[in-house]
């Protein structure tokens, strides 16, 4: 539960089978345990993307790109 990767990549599974609410608490959590993890940034934002959340969207993005 503290490995940021292995969130990360939990994050990817639950996106992959159609669970965005799953995948957003896991790139979260990867986010939590380094702020820095461009790519959990990244695919938070295209989940929320696809929820239409765009604001958030591209919030995690700019992270992303830091």
């Amino acid at each position: 539960p503290n490995f940021a990767q292995a969130r990360h990549n939990l994050g990817n599974v639950y996106y992959n089978q159609s669970k965005p609410e799953e995948s957003i608490v896991q790139y979260q959590g990867a986010i939590t345990i380094n702020p820095n993890y461009a790519k959990a940034h990244y695919n938070l934002g295209v989940v929320y993307k696809i929820q239409g959340k765009l604001e958030d969207a591209v919030g995690e993005y700019q992270q992303a790109d830091r």
